[in-house]
């Protein structure tokens, strides 16, 4: 049980930092871009401060310890590591206008490129 904790633990971890990474170096590449960005972590709302203040990011983390906002994205779900289910956030893009239109959706998204990806969307 102890290892199962420690994995679910240890992918949260990666996820907002990898998240971290990504907007950071997206965020340097379209100065005052008109988009905002946002990201949903399934965490306390005074861990997810304590990140942000942590590493001072200079935009919005949303707390979603239940995971309603995720869901209604379709950003939780069934994931397997290590032959084992559970259930957690499915690493997904969205870009969305200035109304709350979704414009684009990324689903399964792995780090290696997507940045180029999304600039490229935000940019056409």
């Amino acid at each position: 049980m102890l290892s199962y904790i420690l994995r679910r633990m240890f992918g949260i971890i990666v996820m907002l930092i990898l998240l971290s990474m990504f907007t950071f170096a997206l965020s340097r590449s379209v100065p005052g871009g008109p988009w905002m960005q946002n990201a949903d972590i399934p965490l306390p709302p005074e861990q997810v401060e304590a990140f942000k203040a942590k590493y001072n990011l200079p935009f919005a983390l949303l707390s979603d310890p239940d995971h309603r906002v995720a869901d209604m994205y379709g950003a939780w779900g069934e994931k397997k590591m290590f032959g084992k289910s559970y259930e957690g956030i499915l690493r997904s893009t969205f870009i969305v206008d200035e109304e709350g239109t979704i414009v684009k959706v990324f689903p399964k998204v792995t780090p290696k490129g997507h940045s180029r990806e999304v600039l490229a969307a935000l940019q056409s």
